[in-house]
């Protein structure tokens, strides 16, 4: 049975979809409902919205966050997630961060190759 906080995450990465969902026709909307425990899926989704014009500004952030959570494609998450750290200041928030260090661990990325950022673990 998930925990409390997988069941937060799930619903935030749910709720997170839904808000894209005006980027989709309703057959798409319907894969997507189905499909929402699949980061894989949810990565796809969020990639293919954010090549709309009438994409949501955070699509693609949204896009690299899902991905990072793929096993395997992590390099490529990594890749995109510090595409976007590099846009500057704005782009830097705290998720973007957290999954960037983590990322940066697991893919053993050199010390003067990380972002200087880090969260402050409460």
């Amino acid at each position: 049975m998930p925990t409390s906080r997988a069941r937060r995450c799930e619903s935030k990465r749910s709720a997170n979809i839904l808000r894209s969902a005006k980027t989709f026709s309703s057959a798409e909307l319907k894969i997507i409902l189905i499909a929402r425990s699949s980061t894989k899926r949810s990565h796809e989704y969020y990639a293919k919205g954010a090549t709309l014009p009438e994409a949501a500004p955070w699509d693609r952030r949204f896009a690299a966050y899902e991905l990072s959570y793929c096993e395997g494609r992590e390099r490529e998450a990594y890749e995109r997630l510090r595409s976007l750290y590099d846009k500057g200041e704005k782009e830097r928030l705290p998720t973007l961060i957290k999954r960037l260090n983590f990322l940066e661990d697991k893919l053993a990325i050199p010390e003067d190759q990380r972002i200087p950022d880090k969260l402050i673990k409460r």
